[in-house]
């Protein structure tokens, strides 16, 4: 049965998630050492990126050149944009206090079996993040299921917590050299980012969600920015991946820059590839994963429904399919791929303000 709450109702609830912090479990300790990096995600250098999209680069990605599948010739020009995802530095201070709320009320409401040792919803929708991992990382899979996954979150926040507010998404390089400083890292809404000291991250102890836990590992969910990563995140590697001419060069340069690099920024817990959406930031950050690839989609009407790459790590590989089947391990309903293709047909109904 869907959760409906009141306008005022919600309202409640962020005035208790931004004062009552202190009902998540403290972990032990202050500090968390950052993950080794062969757990971190892999962040290329502009230079190392440029050969991904050059025709010299052409071997790095040979074997996700698989033939690319159509949809029957379906025309999407119409497209459905009744909802418009807008930045985050246009919400309003209560529509920013509404959505943080909303993940607030997700991490206090009743697991439902996906996992045995989830104390929380939300600690489902991280497991399922942090077991398929292996699966969706570092391969063209990367980018639907990730728009899958978020799908998921957005559809978790409505039904769970009644959440039917605005989703924003957070221009990162609007940001660059001074991530800190975004209200995003204030005990008002996400809670703050201090600098990375002595190889590791502070727990969080501001904001909405100081003192959360990640209930996969019990370590606290934790912060250093490393501004040797945070700082290459760039307008320069956005328009990079642009150019990309081939969907498999698009994903292993957004992957491998911007992307990983601000995974790398932001952690402790941001920097583990599998745990990372223990920090409700990671929700902004895809977002902002996810513009790139549409901004790509919109520059070619073909890219609105047409996949190509490689499915797995076999060799030779699975092809990449509209029909291939995206899976959250019963989180929400497994769909197929092509569904996700285009996010203005009928299953997404969906845009960036920008576009």
């Amino acid at each position: 049965m869907k959760l409906i709450i009141t306008y005022a109702q919600a309202l409640s609830l962020v005035a208790v998630a931004l004062a009552a912090p202190q009902t998540f479990q403290q972990a032990a300790g202050g500090t968390v050492p950052f993950p080794p990096q062969s757990q971190q995600p892999k962040a290329l250098s502009f230079e190392q990126a440029v050969g991904l999209v050059s025709p010299a680069g052409g071997n790095i990605i040979s074997s996700s050149q698989t033939p690319a599948q159509t949809n029957g010739g379906i025309s999407t020009s119409a497209g459905c944009r009744r909802n418009i995802f807008r930045k985050w530095g246009t919400l309003s201070a209560t529509e920013k206090g509404n959505f943080v709320g909303a993940i607030r009320c997700l991490t206090q409401r009743p697991p439902r079996g996906v996992w045995s040792g989830a104390r929380s919803r939300y600690d489902e929708l991280v497991w399922v993040h942090a077991q398929m991992t292996p699966r969706v990382h570092g391969l063209d899979l990367f980018l639907p299921w990730h728009r899958y996954y978020l799908f998921a979150f957005r559809t978790l926040l409505s039904q769970e917590c009644g959440y039917n507010g605005a989703i924003p998404w957070w221009r990162e390089t609007n940001n660059a050299g001074n991530i800190a400083a975004s209200d995003i890292f204030s005990p008002q809404y996400f809670g703050s980012l201090p600098p990375a000291t002595g190889g590791g991250g502070q727990c969080l102890n501001d904001g909405a969600f100081a003192g959360l836990t990640s209930r996969i590992n019990n370590q606290c969910v934790s912060r250093g920015e490393v501004k040797s990563e945070s700082n290459q995140v760039s307008v320069q590697n956005e328009n990079l991946c642009q150019q990309a001419s081939s969907f498999p060069q698009h994903r292993a340069c957004v992957e491998s820059t911007n992307h990983a690099r601000m995974h790398r920024g932001i952690g402790p817990t941001m920097a583990n590839a599998a745990m990372s959406p223990s920090d409700p930031v990671f929700f902004l950050h895809h977002s902002y994963v996810d513009w790139q690839w549409k901004r790509w989609q919109n520059a070619a009407s073909s890219r609105w429904t047409t996949i190509s790459g490689c499915a797995d790590f076999n060799s030779p590989c699975t092809p990449l399919r509209r029909k291939t089947v995206l899976t959250s391990l019963g989180l929400i309903k497994n769909m197929r791929l092509g569904k996700f293709l285009d996010t203005e047909g009928n299953r997404l109904c969906y845009t960036y303000d920008e576009f």
